[in-house]
């Protein structure tokens, strides 16, 4: 471990002036201390050694963007008394080097650097100075406290300093500059990630099984002991399929552990842990990301409660940073806190942001940094943080908002967060997403914590893929060629004395918050509409509508679609042969309702017959090549279609026409064709909730890659409760004891894949259901 260090107010960083940071005007300031098209410091992604290290002089200490001299403070190098000592850096590739800088001690002992050599090689440098092929450069002693310089011009990996006689050798700083420049942060790169993932999993994770919040940092690192390998390919898979780009590991939170093999984490790193053969799970975590084309970022604490250190942080950024492979995104949290019976309070005195984003521009000048600043400042990032809450709407920059999936559910907490009812549902997140990033100027993350065992909880897995293939759908509304209209737009006049105005245009913004300050909303008149002209005739599979999410819904209306344009009047629309209609009527019950449509089309119209108001916050007009398909034996009337069934709701009303309603038939039967060969592990049913709970008592459920049966003569010897295989069925007989449940789920036999889905039931009769949802490899698409 290397020594606790004192620390002062005033520091001196390479390159610029000597101050500390207390304001934010110092924090702004230093932004400028490393900046685009200045020459890169070779010498900060190296690897430094040296002949021999007394007590806290160690060899990396002359690679920390310190420049000020004083070995009281733990940045300055220092060998033992030995002849002809020496420090050297690995740039750990051949580079082109121009010149190299060294600045000596500061607070005494200036003299010890004097007759000495410097020296620059391909190949390694012998302990006693020769190399086959160094360049040996002399330099005279030069007046205390001044750096020398040497200008030089080749290709070179190692550089070297050594005295040619016998005493101690201190250096403050070696600098290796060559043609290489810091180069600019691409900032909207970040646009490409408008979802990613949080993975909150390491030491704290093995001791919140007592739900505590923080931590003990004095554990031994055997503490940690998940059962087996973690499954990080489970984790990217995961990540993949709900549509995220890019993730988080929590490659040290604030307890101080190390998820990888750290040099400089005190033996409190996972090669150290309970891990099976303390395998680096930093290096899972990034091949297996990458494997899925997810691209990694680290998350990193600067609050150490184990070993803090400023030159720890650097030392262990600098293995994460230059190890893994190119890291696009570094996600440091930490700055800000002030809990002193935790450990030290982490400000910008006690580690100063310029001297760490110094260092970070020259070890890794294309990473871009999202700074948790606990005190919510936001000029210390590239992206902007927000925690738990949406970004500023005034702020230009990019974002990044982070979430949890369940209240204060960071770490995985078996006591907290858990039962699945505490977990917020799909139609949580999809009302932050716009929200947090401002309309998609950013990142939301999603956090989720892996239990002891690296499992991401099951519920959670479900409303990310779910979330996922929501998203997958391409919404044209969004488009720049759509055009919106309505029959009138409400105003309102607010109490500053500005007018409030809800035109259409804010029904095809991407927000759809369900909010008053975000809706479309017209006069109250006879027959108002909202309507919406596509650029070009446009297959479309389902139409959302969104109304405020609280108290008024957008229920008790027609949904007009059409390829030509549709007649303003209600009554000659109806009649119009050209124009397909639908009547909505949601009971006042629901907020949104996804319809499906599978037309080609490019008008369509929302229009009531009473004299009210159309609210609307969003309309949606979702195109996916390959929607479901549902069939049952018979249809009862013409309001309970077969595609009543996989329309996403699940309230299983007659009266309000949301079932799937069969007539009496023999053995009724219901069936979805889910467009692709998948994996299916569960089958979850929604029943009628206001009556006939028997006809839902006994049911065969198939599973089949070929179209299915539509009789049971071929399987209705299966007992209750078990399961077989009837030529290229997998039939499962359920005897279902609560038919009120919500859904009522049905497992299905592990590596089962089919492409159809049927639901029959045992008995003859009507078979009537609000919802079916095939669950596995590949979620549903309703």
């Amino acid at each position: 471990m290397l020594g606790k260090r004192t620390f002062f107010k005033v520091r001196c960083i390479a390159g610029a002036l000597c101050f500390g940071l207390t304001s934010l005007a110092q924090v702004a300031s230093a932004i400028e201390a490393a900046q685009d098209g200045e020459l890169r410091n070779l010498a900060i992604a190296g690897i430094a050694t040296q002949s021999s290290t007394r007590t806290r002089g160690v060899a990396e200490a002359a690679i920390d963007f310190v420049t000020n001299g004083n070995y009281s403070e733990e940045i300055v190098t220092h060998t033992e008394l030995q002849d002809r000592p020496w420090w050297q850096v690995d740039l750990r590739e051949v580079k082109k080097v121009k010149q190299i800088v060294l600045w000596n001690r500061t607070d005494c002992c200036t003299s010890r650097l004097k007759n000495f050599r410097v020296m620059a090689s391909k190949n390694p440098i012998l302990n006693n100075g020769n190399g086959g092929d160094a360049e040996f450069i002399h330099l005279e002693p030069q007046p205390a406290g001044d750096k020398y310089v040497v200008n030089l011009d080749g290709d070179y990996r190692y550089i070297r300093v050594q005295l040619n006689g016998r005493d101690y050798l201190s250096l403050a700083e070696v600098q290796v500059f060559g043609d290489e420049v810091i180069a600019p942060i691409d900032v909207e790169r970040g646009l490409d990630h408008r979802l990613a993932m949080f993975i909150h999993y390491d030491m704290t994770t093995a001791q919140t099984l007592d739900n505590s919040w923080w931590p003990d940092p004095t554990l031994d690192a055997s503490v940690f002991a998940p059962e087996g390998l973690v499954d990080t390919d489970a984790w990217a898979e995961i990540a993949r399929k709900t549509g995220m780009t890019q993730a988080f590991l929590t490659a040290k939170h604030h307890v101080g552990f190390a998820n990888w093999p750290s040099k400089y984490a005190d033996g409190y790193s996972i090669d150290q842990s309970g891990y099976i053969g303390g395998t680096d799970l930093v290096r899972q975590y990034v091949d297996s990301f990458r494997k899925k084309g997810v691209v990694p970022g680290f998350y990193f604490s600067v609050w150490d409660r184990r070993n803090p250190g400023n030159l720890i942080t650097k030392n262990q950024l600098r293995e994460l940073m230059v190890d893994y492979g190119h890291i696009p995104v570094l996600w440091i949290d930490g700055w800000g806190w002030t809990h002193g019976q935790r450990g030290h309070d982490v400000d910008y005195e006690y580690l100063p942001f310029n001297e760490l984003r110094g260092f970070l521009r020259h070890l890794s000048p294309t990473t871009a940094i999202v700074n948790n600043d606990m005190n919510h400042n936001t000029i210390t990032s590239d992206y902007v943080a927000s925690e738990q809450t949406g970004s500023p709407a005034t702020e230009s920059r990019p974002k990044e908002a982070h979430y949890t999936m369940g209240p204060d559910t960071w770490h995985y907490r078996p006591g907290h967060g858990l039962p699945s009812r505490n977990w917020y549902g799909v139609d949580h997140f999809l009302g932050l997403i716009n929200k947090a990033t401002n309309n998609g100027r950013g990142t939301i993350t999603l956090n989720v914590g892996p239990d002891i065992n690296g499992v991401i909880p099951p519920k959670l897995v479900k409303t990310m893929e779910d979330l996922g293939d929501y998203l997958s759908q391409t919404n044209i509304a969004l488009s720049p060629n759509v055009k919106v209209s309505q029959s009138s737009t409400h105003s309102r006049v607010l109490s500053d004395g500005t007018t409030q105005t809800f035109d259409a245009s804010l029904a095809v913004n991407g927000m759809g918050e369900g909010t008053y300050e975000d809706l479309a909303l017209t006069n109250q008149e006879y027959q108002p509409w909202f309507a919406l002209e596509l650029g070009e005739s446009t297959a479309v599979n389902y139409i959302e509508v969104v109304g405020l999410m609280v108290g008024a819904p957008m229920t008790n209306y027609y949904l007009l679609t059409s390829n030509k344009p549709i007649p303003r009047d209600l009554t000659e629309a109806l009649a119009s042969a050209d124009v397909s209609s639908r009547y909505i009527n949601n009971g006042g019950s629901r907020s949104s309702r996804r319809i499906p449509i599978n037309e080609t089309l490019k008008y369509i119209r929302l229009q009531k017959s009473d004299t009210s108001k159309v609210l609307l916050s969003e309309i949606k007009v979702l195109v996916d090549a390959e929607p479901y398909a549902a069939s049952q034996s018979s249809t009862y009337d013409g309001t309970t279609l077969a595609a009543n069934g996989i329309d996403g709701n699940t309230e299983g009303r007659y009266a309000l026409g949301e079932l799937a309603h069969t007539n009496w038939d023999v053995n009724p039967w219901f069936m979805v064709d889910t467009k692709a060969i998948q994996r299916v592990d569960r089958v979850e049913v929604w029943p009628r909730t206001e009556c006939c709970d028997e006809r839902l008592e006994e049911l065969y459920v198939a599973v089949s890659k070929q179209p299915l049966p539509q009789t049971i003569d071929s399987f209705d010897h299966i007992g209750a409760g078990d399961t077989a295989t009837v030529g290229n069925l997998t039939v499962t007989h359920v005897a279902i004891e609560d038919t009120q449940a919500t859904p009522i789920s049905i497992d299905i036999p592990h590596l089962t894949w089919g492409r159809y889905v049927g639901i029959y039931s045992a008995k003859s009769g009507y078979l009537n259901l609000a919802e079916v949802r095939v669950l596995g490899d590949r979620v549903q698409k309703y």
